[in-house]
């Protein structure tokens, strides 16, 4: 794959962005690559493109920002994902490729070609009563939310009763979702090389509820059942994102994404080395 548009987006809230979006347009031009600047990149709003043409034309996705600047990134891009490059300004930095100090070399490596393209699958989910199809990296997630009672979900496996919970909630993460939500719930680590549905239970009311994996073949469908009342609901939620707010019976299906989404790479660490620097971190 040849890279000769790059757009760009980030998160301007964080600190240095603006800094970090400027070295990167500066080394585009230095290194012969069309830069394609997205809203809220630039103060001055003359120099952004706007997202359909950028979409449009950029091979890739330069994205300065934490994980959830990502997260969001791959929400506006819908069913065509661009393969991204992530500059990590954030505190977590799972997803993202580079350090703000590597922007230029990272930039200089796409335009020798000198990259792999990492492939990660995506998940896709329609709710009941809703025909949007919603694609998530990281996990779909239906909880109990603000809400004060308790939520039970039937999970079935290709038409099979799998298991039943009842607590706070489901969450449907891919193995890149596997060390985020999933992770704090009690979920195992997964690597991301592998294809597989991640099934965890939010805080379940019996000590007999386990992390389920499954095949990322595997159709699944989650019958919901809020408790009744005004302080019962659920809660619907895409990367993290709050998607519906329920307070009826429903049913979310969830399957393997048509597409995978690809992560420019441009150095050598593997997930592991990486795993294991952010464990350190938590731990400290």
């Amino acid at each position: 794959m040849s890279i000769k548009t790059l757009g760009m987006l980030a998160n301007p809230m964080k600190e240095g962005t603006l800094a970090i979006g400027k070295r990167a347009m500066e080394a585009c031009d230095r290194f012969g690559l069309r830069a394609l600047p997205g809203p809220g990149l630039f103060a001055c709003k003359n120099q952004e493109v706007p997202m359909d043409v950028l979409l449009k034309e950029a091979d890739a996705l330069l994205v300065i920002g934490g994980d959830g600047t990502i997260l969001h990134s791959i929400g506006l891009m819908g069913d065509t994902p661009l393969p991204i490059l992530g500059i990590n300004s954030g505190t977590l930095g799972f997803l993202a490729e580079c350090t703000p100090e590597a922007v230029e070399r990272a930039i200089a490596a796409l335009a020798a070609g000198a990259y792999t393209l990492e492939e990660r699958m995506l998940l896709s989910a329609r709710m009941s009563g809703d025909e949007t199809r919603y694609t998530a990296l990281n996990d779909i997630v239906v909880s109990r939310g603000h809400f004060s009672r308790t939520l039970r979900v039937e999970v079935y496996v290709d038409g099979s009763l799998a298991s039943a919970y009842t607590g706070d909630g489901c969450i449907i993460a891919s193995p890149t979702g596997s060390t985020a939500y999933a992770l704090a719930s009690g979920g195992p680590i997964v690597s991301p090389a592998l294809s597989c549905f991640v099934i965890t239970p939010i805080c379940p009311h019996t000590l007999s509820s386990r992390t389920m994996v499954v095949p990322a073949g595997a159709n699944l469908r989650l019958t919901l059942s809020p408790r009744t009342g005004e302080d019962g609901g659920i809660v619907f939620a895409v990367d993290g994102s709050k998607r519906r707010v329920l307070h009826e019976p429903a049913e979310l299906t969830v399957q393997r994404g048509a597409q995978n989404l690809s992560f420019i790479r441009v150095g050598k660490e593997t997930f592991f080395t990486l795993l294991r620097q952010k464990l350190v971190q938590w731990v400290e």
